[in-house]
């Protein structure tokens, strides 16, 4: 039976990853057919052949999507990125798993070089000979390559760090952190205008990695020039970090613990370097919430024991604090950036200190301070905010017009125990005669929006290019993830660019195999408020960032309002009217083989790790009822957001799912069993 090399455009698989993906899978599934009798898998062994091809499935994607190659361009230097990076990076398995994932990868290169190539002079897989000798070098160790820092362990922390350095298996030591700072103070001002860090950074996503370099640089200490680079390499790898331990992930969340207990027990044993708490406390005043009360209380110790002058009388602290003040005025150019940086330099200073920062603020006869201060009432800790807010109201003369305006605007945003003192300063201000004037907004016509679809943690990125309301002939790039039962999280807003470079941004996003489709802005007027809402019912503050983002989209509505999501779009996802047996059919088909898709690629269950045993079909029945019948409601609003953004896409191929999204959705809601949805019962399939 003859077989043609798999091949694909990469233009098309920039505008349709999907269609490229569906190809790819047809591709593979007559390669498949044609391997299941060839001499290569006889020779596999049982365990091997259980996997029926799915390490070679995987191992065809990962070169599509990530690396950009067909069957017949990749070569030596893509299979050791798929097998050294990628792998590891993207598929969760077992140990015994990991095992039989070469044997079965060099069973089928061997079937296609003999299928395609044969006896001929001319051969259309000419790295096929090296691809198949670089595998059989890897067999015997490829477990150690799999987990290149030892088995992925969360007890791994610091403290075992301070006794004695892991050692490294390549040789290296710890060369590898040194070689990292280095290149990141080096080139940092390049890596800050890239859309992703440098590949060399992923090995934080490693715990083990990871606490090697904190102890490094917490213990062994780094250089006051080094600061800089520290702080945008621990923003990368704590964010991924805290993004785990908020999705509730428990290995994360206890290596956090033993981060903190180290470090608290390194300043005991007077062994935590100084220079570096700067950069470290500047990203974590972001995750306060994911940290201890007595870590807390301990970086209040470590500030108030290293940075208060001992021997200043008051007359000298008063003048240095009024110093302090008005370099605040001639450095920082607006109120947004004022309040990021208050949030790096001050995010742990008791509110007592606080208060005695703001009253001075207030003191002096200037509104900056007002429009500065005003943005600190969103602080996540209740109790400056409080402060902050009552303060403000006692100083009603310090708010402009544009403050009001904003103050109005985010009343809603706020705890009600905030609330009380905003009313009583919008109050006291309007007495004076004061009126809401807000800034000059973008028009629809000037904003772009893109949006992934829904992962398997219930989040969806958004990415917006909008026009700069200062600078006429700038842009802005706001980001922001809507997450279930959280709200608005991560949201950033870009300092003004060039519309050609946001959208090199957004081009190389999706380059990275990121599922992100333009939609119409609308989508994004529906789903604000609802998912504010989550904001205030998770208790997870909306930010200063997100102020600005809302000025910039020069949106409407700012209040958080409740809503189910077929009340966002009632003809596209309310049956008054149950789908026709012939439509459920149709969308049953379709979505069995949605997991296959780009758009899908994360949608999988990790408790399905702990069923194992038994023939697949048992699986994954005992899959669909112990883990996914009680989350159906869970993926009937996934499915209704998938819909929602279908519907509101620019491709016309997306738009054509919508319908079947939402006939999905509604079977979630219907009496029938888990294991009956064809598109649960695909999940189980792929998380096994």
């Amino acid at each position: 039976m003859s077989l043609q090399p798999f091949k694909f455009k990469k233009s098309t698989y920039l505008s349709d990853p999907d269609k490229c993906n569906d190809q790819l899978h047809l591709w593979v599934d007559r390669f498949l057919d044609i391997f299941y009798l060839s001499p290569e898998y006889q020779k596999l062994s049982k365990a091997n052949q259980k996997s029926c091809g799915m390490m070679f499935r995987l191992f065809m994607e990962l070169n599509m999507r990530h690396l950009g190659k067909g069957l017949e361009s990749i070569d030596l230097k893509s299979t050791r990125q798929v097998m050294t990076q990628l792998f590891p990076r993207k598929l969760v398995c077992s140990d015994n798993r990991v095992k039989t994932i070469v044997p079965e990868i060099i069973a089928c290169w061997q079937c296609l070089q003999r299928l395609i190539d044969g006896s001929a002079q001319k051969k259309k897989l000419k790295h096929a000979e090296a691809i198949i000798n670089y595998l059989q070098s890897i067999k015997k160790d490829y477990l150690k390559i799999y987990h290149p820092h030892g088995a992925a362990d969360p007890s791994v922390n610091m403290l075992e760090s301070r006794a004695e350095p892991a050692p490294d298996e390549s040789g290296t030591g710890q060369d590898w952190i040194e070689d990292l700072i280095n290149d990141a103070v080096a080139n940092l001002t390049t890596i800050c205008h890239q859309p992703e860090p440098p590949q060399s950074w992923h090995r934080l996503y490693d715990l083990r990695s990871l606490g090697q370099f904190l102890f490094a640089i917490c213990v062994e200490g780094v250089d006051e020039q080094e600061c800089d680079a520290i702080a945008t390499i621990l923003s990368f790898a704590l964010n991924g970090l805290f993004i785990q331990i908020r999705q509730g992930d428990q290995q994360a969340a206890h290596f956090w613990q033993e981060v903190e207990q180290n470090i608290m027990i390194s300043y005991e044993h007077d062994e935590l370097d100084d220079v570096v708490m700067t950069p470290l406390l500047s990203v974590l005043t972001n995750y306060r919430q994911y940290l201890s009360k007595s870590f807390i209380e301990f970086i209040h110790h470590w500030q108030t024991s290293d940075h208060d002058s001992q021997d200043a009388d008051g007359d000298y602290a008063l003048e240095d604090l009024n110093n302090i003040c008005h370099a605040m005025l001639e450095e920082i150019p607006d109120e947004f950036t004022f309040a990021s940086v208050w949030q790096e330099q001050m995010g742990f200073m008791p509110p007592a200190g606080m208060m005695l920062i703001t009253q001075q603020m207030l003191s002096f006869d200037n509104p900056r301070y007002g429009d500065y201060l005003a943005l600190l009432v969103l602080d996540e800790q209740e109790d400056k905010a409080v402060t902050v807010a009552e303060l403000l109201a006692k100083h009603p003369k310090s708010i402009t017009p544009l403050t009001l305006d904003r103050i109005i605007r985010i009343r809603n945003w706020v705890p009600k125990a905030v609330q009380v003192h905003i009313d009583t300063l919008i109050k006291n201000v309007r007495k004076l005669g004061v009126c809401p004037s807000g800034r000059k907004v973008s028009t629809n016509g000037e904003i772009q929006v893109w949006m992934t679809s829904v992962d398997g943690s219930g989040a969806q990125g958004v990415m917006i290019i909008v026009k700069d309301i200062n600078q006429p002939r700038a842009f802005r790039l706001v980001n922001f993830v809507l997450k279930e039962r959280v709200g608005i999280v991560d949201i950033s807003v870009s300092p003004p660019e060039t519309r050609k470079n946001l959208q090199h941004i957004i081009t190389s996003t999706k380059q990275h195999g990121v599922p992100l489709e333009k939609v119409s802005s609308g989508l994004i007027e529906k789903l604000i408020p609802p998912f504010m809402a989550l904001n205030l019912s998770s208790k997870t503050c909306l930010s200063a960032d997100m102020l600005e983002g809302m000025e910039l989209l020069g949106l409407v509505n700012w209040n958080p309002a409740p809503a189910h999501f077929e009340e966002l779009s009632p003809e596209l996802l309310s049956f008054a009217t149950p789908p026709s047996d012939q439509e459920i059919a149709i969308a049953q088909k379709r979505s069995a083989s949605w997991t296959n898709s780009a758009f899908a690629d994360s949608w999988l269950i990790p408790d399905a790790f702990t069923i194992t045993g038994g023939t697949v079909k048992k699986m994954v029945s005992e899959i669909c009822d112990r883990v996914l019948e009680p989350k159906k409601g869970q993926w009937r609003e996934r499915m209704q957001r998938m819909s929602l953004w279908a519907n509101a896409c620019e491709s016309k191929q997306r738009q054509k799912q919508a319908r079947d999204f939402a006939v999905v959705g509604w079977l979630l809601e219907q009496d029938m069993p888990a294991r009956q949805i064809k598109l649960l019962e695909s999940i189980a399939k792929k998380s096994l």
